[in-house]
């Protein structure tokens, strides 16, 4: 697995492979995963049963590029895997790309978001864009798309349906999960339900709290939600905005009424759990990892339309969904529009508790994470065995 960035660094893409690599080894398939090196890592360690190899890159961002591409190019061709998988199209498939041209080796690129901010796109407006582009449509194995939105980008590129796949994100369903009745016995009592909540986060209030979980950072939309949060005050003066997650706009959330900045998390699925609403105001997703942890965890979400959310809720059934920003439709009524939805979903209990119940449900039918883990083995032994006529997969 080649990948930008890997823990301690916590990402979507990050936490999705970090939790997959133990299931890989039980199928008979040995992860390895190579990333950037970061001040004060070790250069080689051993995560979650995957072997962790953080290549050296110093100096000014291109230069760290190349350094990047170029290392773990060498370190590929030493160690002849069976099957490359690169996380994005930028550096990790442009090295996937260059190691199947000089050793045959197969690989597979997983996109991670769609649309204007997406991979394809991103990748276009790169030096050397249009070559680099072309370079991928020709070299990759199979791609693989996590949401039917990503899988209309590639056919509109032209990739044929026999070197696509559609494998969404998925999630664990018992460590993502509501609270067990005795921590909490009675949901739809709110007061009950906090006071409960109290015995787990002592500095929690008694009162309504909205969280968000991801980077802090423009396509995010977190800085114009909190900046925003007075509207839910007026309606609900004691509520609260918890943002877990870093990024270089964190500073711009000091200082404003009911706003917490928590930072990097470990325990993010206890925050979850004890959550009142999950909240995503982002202009841009692929299949957000934090949204089905959220709705695994029983919390109803109110997100924007983007990436795959219409693959995975409905709105006003297992979730809410805002439209997004378009030429007619400003970020600011984007998040006018969720700030409105979390006022009536603070003040109706009985809907609340329903979506976050129907939210859980939808995510253990149909985005398990061994359910994942199985689609990625299969085509990686396939992958594998076309190039060795091996049975184990590396």
């Amino acid at each position: 697995m080649v990948i930008q960035n890997y823990l301690p660094t916590v990402g979507g893409a990050e936490r999705q492979l970090h939790s997959l690599n133990p299931l890989f080894i039980d199928r008979n398939i040995t992860p390895v995963v190579y990333t950037r090196s970061r001040p004060g890592q070790p250069a080689t360690e051993t995560l979650n049963g995957a072997q962790v190899i953080r290549v050296r890159c110093v100096g000014p961002k291109p230069m760290q590029s190349i350094m990047f591409v170029l290392g773990t190019l060498w370190h590929l061709i030493r160690s002849k895997p069976d099957v490359v998988h690169a996380y994005d199209t930028l550096t990790p498939s442009l090295t996937a790309g260059l190691n199947r041209l000089l050793t045959g080796t197969p690989y597979m690129t997983k996109l991670l978001r769609s649309g204007e901010l997406g991979d394809l796109n991103r990748l276009a407006v790169k030096p050397l864009g249009k070559a680099r582009l072309g370079l991928l449509k020709k070299s990759v194995t199979k791609f693989v798309a996590i949401s039917h939105d990503l899988e209309h980008e590639l056919s509109d590129r032209g990739i044929d349906d026999d070197r696509r796949v559609f494998i969404p994100n998925g999630v664990d369903t018992e460590r993502f999960r509501p609270p067990a009745a005795s921590a909490s016995p009675d949901v739809t009592d709110l007061a009950a339900h906090w006071k409960a909540r109290r015995q787990v986060f002592d500095d929690w209030p008694e009162a309504p709290v909205v969280v968000i979980v991801g980077r802090v950072s423009p396509e995010k939309r977190v800085v114009e939600l909190a900046q925003q949060w007075q509207r839910v005050l007026s309606n609900h003066p004691e509520a609260w905005l918890y943002v877990v997650g870093e990024g270089p706009l964190s500073p711009r959330l000091d200082g404003l009424d009911n706003v917490r900045f928590l930072g990097r998390r470990e325990d993010v699925p206890t925050i979850l759990r004890w959550s009142d609403v999950y909240v995503s105001a982002s202009s841009a997703e692929g299949l957000s990892n934090a949204l089905l942890e959220a709705m695994a965890s029983g919390c109803p979400c109110v997100v924007t339309d983007v990436g795959g959310v219409a693959d995975v809720m409905t709105d006003d059934v297992d979730g809410q969904i805002v439209a997004p920003e378009g030429p007619d439709r400003s970020a600011t009524d984007v998040v006018i529009d969720i700030t409105d939805r979390i006022v009536k979903l603070l003040g109706d209990n009985g809907a609340r508790v329903d979506l976050g119940r129907k939210a859980r449900q939808a995510v253990v039918e149909r985005y398990s994470l061994t359910s994942t883990a199985d689609s990625l083995a299969r085509e990686y032994h396939t992958l594998g065995q076309s190039r060795r006529g091996g049975s184990a997969t590396r």
